[in-house]
């Protein structure tokens, strides 16, 4: 039996075993100052990430965490270099395991949050799951973007003369 979810600041470091005991929800508000690891992956946070945690034990007696977390972040631009909002979410399904031999023992489909002791730093794993939604190139949608899309005509040598080449030296010294 599952309680219901406890809404304010979600604290740094919690016990998931404990709470997956107790069938507990937690979300909740983590400040952007909190977040030191995504803050280095982008410009900036443009508020306080949204978590929502649920712990509870799988049929198998497995300790489980699953989750989502909603950040909304400023990056720079990989084509006009401005900046531009992101909307980041990550759903999670995760087994909390306490020794290399759980890891090996978890089904492929199931990811593992690995800790040395009963409590672990939950800020620092939805950080990470931040971080890996990020998009590898971070640009504006189409039509958004100050920078022109279409450079140059593609292939069809216009505007190019043999003179301009700068490699006609060599040819000329190979000559």
């Amino acid at each position: 039996m599952r309680t219901p979810p406890h809404s304010s600041s979600v604290p740094r470091f919690l016990e998931p075993r404990k709470l997956a005991v107790q069938g507990r929800t937690v979300a909740g508000e983590i400040q952007p100052g909190e977040c030191a690891n995504l803050a280095g992956a982008v410009a900036a946070i443009d508020g306080p990430l949204q978590a929502n945690l649920s712990f509870y034990k799988d049929e198998q007696n497995r300790v489980r965490l699953d989750g989502r977390v909603h950040a909304h972040v400023t990056r720079t631009c990989q084509r006009c270099l401005e900046q531009v909002g992101l909307q980041l979410d990550s759903e999670f399904a995760l087994a909390v395991v306490f020794s290399e031999e759980e890891v090996r023992n978890l089904p492929r489909e199931l990811d593992a949050w690995h800790l040395q002791q009963e409590a672990g730093d939950i800020v620092a794993l939805l950080e990470e799951e931040l971080i890996v939604s990020l998009p590898i190139a971070s640009t504006h949608p189409e039509g958004e973007c100050s920078f022109p899309v279409k450079l140059a005509s593609t292939g069809s040598g216009e505007g190019y003369s043999q003179q301009d080449n700068p490699f006609n030296v060599l040819q000329q010294l190979k000559n």
